[in-house]
């Protein structure tokens, strides 16, 4: 399980359970949604339904959400070419007016037809599914720019952090400087913060190396 580091996640309690239940729980490093980039995309298209019909006190988001999630849930995905609903229950929705009309066929087929069916549109959404990561993976490689850093390495961290009262176009987005001391992965880096004194601070964190930026000393520039 992939979660971000709210307090309801890395509570002892949770660690427990899901110890219990055989799971185990991975954590997102800070200001990188991109690790659980399937909930983070499918929770911004939902905000974005919601802006849309909600009231302008915002305060009956959580009446127009189930409305909005079986709208989503029933439209057609272009990556699949089917809705999540279809893929999960192998028929289309039934919608307000099919219940009240009955526009809908009452010739279900067999359970064998069923799973049939089943087992070959979701084949086909995950073929559809994989050749459009693989696009998205050609677009993104022919722009990206690879970026390693070794231990010693001064660095600045992206942190969009908001002040109340200040405008977040004209804050610094970037704090630091900070010393890596390991490179964990092949994009997660542990760094610590220097200190006015060039010391270096006995709190560490893991970040993502999109988040990272190489730090120059002005007789460095």
């Amino acid at each position: 399980i992939i979660s971000d580091r709210g307090r309801q996640f890395t509570a002892d309690v949770v660690e427990e359970l899901l110890r219990m239940c055989g799971s185990e729980l991975r954590h997102s490093t800070p200001y990188h949604p991109q690790t659980n980039g399937l909930t983070e995309r499918t929770n911004r298209t939902l905000v974005n339904m919601l802006s849309m019909y909600v009231a302008s006190n915002h305060k009956n988001w959580d009446d127009v959400l189930p409305f909005i999630t079986y709208a989503f849930n029933t439209a057609q995905h272009e990556t699949t070419g089917h809705s999540p609903f279809f893929l999960l229950y192998v028929r289309p929705p039934r919608y307000t007016l099919d219940t009240i009309f009955s526009f809908y066929d009452n010739d279900d087929p067999s359970l064998a037809e069923t799973l049939c069916l089943a087992e070959e549109t979701r084949r086909l959404a995950r073929l559809r599914t994989i050749a459009s990561q693989d696009r998205s993976k050609l677009r993104y490689d022919s722009k990206h720019r690879h970026v390693t850093y070794e231990p010693g390495d001064l660095v600045m961290v992206w942190k969009p952090i908001r002040k109340r009262g200040l405008s977040t176009k004209l804050l610094a987005h970037y704090t630091g400087p900070f010393v890596v001391l390991e490179r964990l992965s092949a994009v997660d880096y542990k760094i610590a913060r220097l200190t006015a004194s060039g010391r270096r601070s006995t709190k560490t964190e893991v970040t993502h190396v999109a988040r990272l930026k190489a730090f120059r000393l002005r007789d460095d520039a």
